[in-house]
C-alpha cells in the first residue's frame, strides 16, 4: 500500500522587528519628555528597560532594545533636545548712569 503524507513548510521568522517612537512634547519646554516606543511591526519584548517608556529630565539619547518572540532583535533611539531648565538672566543698564535730575532710560539686557 502507499502511505499519503502532508508535509506542512513553515517559514523561519528572520525579519528584525521594528518600532516609532513618540514624544510627550516636542515644542521648547522645562519639563520632562516621556518617549514612548510604539507602532511595533510585531509583538516584541523590550529588554534593557522596565517597558516602552524612558522619562528624559535632560536632552539626551536612549535606545530601547528589543525582541521578537522568534528571537530577532531590534532597537529604536530616542533623542531629546528640547528641554531647557537654564533659568534666564538679565542686566539693567542705566543711561546716564550718574545721578541727574533728567530722565533715565534703563535697559534691560
Amino acid at each position: 500500500g502507499s502511505v499519503t503524507r502532508t508535509v506542512n513548510v513553515v517559514e523561519a521568522d528572520t525579519t528584525p522587528p521594528t518600532a516609532i517612537i513618540t514624544y510627550s512634547t516636542t515644542g521648547a519646554t522645562n519639563q520632562n519628555v516621556i518617549a514612548t516606543l510604539t507602532g511595533a511591526s510585531e509583538s516584541i519584548t523590550v529588554t534593557n528597560n522596565t517597558g516602552t517608556t524612558y522619562t528624559f529630565s535632560s536632552n539626551g539619547s536612549f535606545t530601547f532594545d528589543f525582541v521578537d518572540a522568534a528571537g530577532n532583535t531590534g532597537s529604536a533611539t530616542a533623542t531629546v533636545a528640547n528641554i531647557d531648565t537654564v533659568t534666564p538672566t538679565a542686566t539693567v543698564e542705566y543711561s546716564p548712569s550718574v545721578t541727574t535730575s533728567g530722565s533715565v532710560v534703563a535697559t534691560l539686557t
